[in-house]
Parts: structure tokens; sequence; C-alpha cells
């Protein structure tokens, strides 16, 4: 019922209508402090050859005080002008345990968030809340890790070495091709001169 209303409300569109940095320099991450998640994200995060800046907000996952503490540290986070997006992920676990995700009030928060807010609750057969009001449902949080950050930093650097190397020696190769153009033409007058010289001789 919950689910129904918040789409009746348009409440699942406003995040996924955020613009999300190609490259964000900064992310903010909602989980526990201790746990498999934060450390599959990092994980995520160094196999993408990401260099930017973690900023944790730690939160219990799984309570009943866990709701209220998820949607303060997200809001702490989103207050953040450095931050550029928003990650909250966690391990998986039953319906009970994720229940704290389902929670209205954590729904409404991350919904009217002007940061893009990505979810990793779970395993791929769990679905909460979060994951319908989220810019970006993630399976995993090395899923997360990709989402977080659209560019793989280290394709892309592969790629501007290659296309770095092929200019330079495209460089190097058009260098030399005007220097033999320049030659050819500084010898064009003593050329000339010579012709002149012959025609007036033969007068």
């Amino acid at each position: 019922a919950l689910r129904k209303q918040l789409r009746a409300e348009g409440l699942f569109e406003l995040q996924k209508q955020l613009a999300r940095p190609l490259l964000p320099r900064t992310i903010g991450v909602v989980t526990a402090e201790s746990g498999a998640a934060r450390r599959d994200l990092l994980a995520g995060l160094a196999r993408r050859g990401w260099g930017g800046t973690v900023v944790w907000a730690f939160a219990p996952v799984q309570d009943r005080h866990a709701a209220p503490a998820i949607a303060a540290a997200i809001q702490g986070l989103a207050a953040r002008p450095e931050v550029e997006a928003i990650v909250v992920t966690r391990g998986g676990g039953s319906l009970a345990d994720l229940w704290a995700f389902c929670d209205e009030t954590l729904c409404r928060t991350v919904a009217l968030l002007r940061v893009p807010v990505i979810s990793a609750i779970g395993h791929e057969r769990d679905t909460t809340l979060l994951d319908d009001v989220a810019a970006v449902a993630c399976s995993t949080p090395t899923h997360a890790a990709e989402a977080a950050v659209p560019l793989d930093c280290l394709a892309a650097r592969r790629t501007l070495w290659r296309d770095a190397t092929a200019l330079r020696r495209a460089g190097e190769g058009a260098i030399g091709a005007r220097a033999r153009h320049l030659g050819a033409l500084a010898r064009g007058p003593a050329r000339a001169l010579q012709r002149e010289r012959s025609a007036l001789n033969q007068k």
C-alpha cells in the first residue's frame, strides 16, 4: 500500500531525474562501520581506478532505530557541498532485517534530496522501497561502485595513453614531412637562380 501511495505521489521519479556526474570527486556512503558491504564497495571503486574521496556516514542498518539514523546520515551528507552522490548499502538478510529501508520517512527524505542517491540493499532478489525512490537501485555494492563512478578510470587512462602515443607518433611524422618540404622549398631559389644564369649565359 505504501509503495502504491509513493508512486501515486510521483516520488519514484524525482531522484531518477537528477543528473549524475560521470566522474565525481567526492562520494558519500551510508553503511555499517563493519561489514562486507563496505569492503565490497571499496574494492569496486578500486577496480575502476577511481582516486576521489569517500565521506563515510556510519549508521545502524538493522533494528528499529536504523531508519531515523540512516535518514539523518543521508541528510548530513547531502548538506555537504562537495558530496556529488550518495551510496546507501548493506548486505543481504531477511525481510525483517531490511525493513528499515522501507520506512516511509526515510523514503520521502531520499526522494526530495537534490543529490542522487544510489541504493544497494541486500542481494539481487531483495527489493526495498528505498530501491524504488533512489536514483539507481543496484543489486550489489560492486554494482553500486560502478553506478557511483560511471567512468571506468582505468580504461579511460589506457585509452588516453594509447591516443597520446598515436598523437605523438603522428606529430613526429608530420614534423619530418614538414622539414623535408621546407628543405625542398629552400632549394627552390638556388635552382631558379641557376636557370636564370644559364639563360643569360646562352644569350
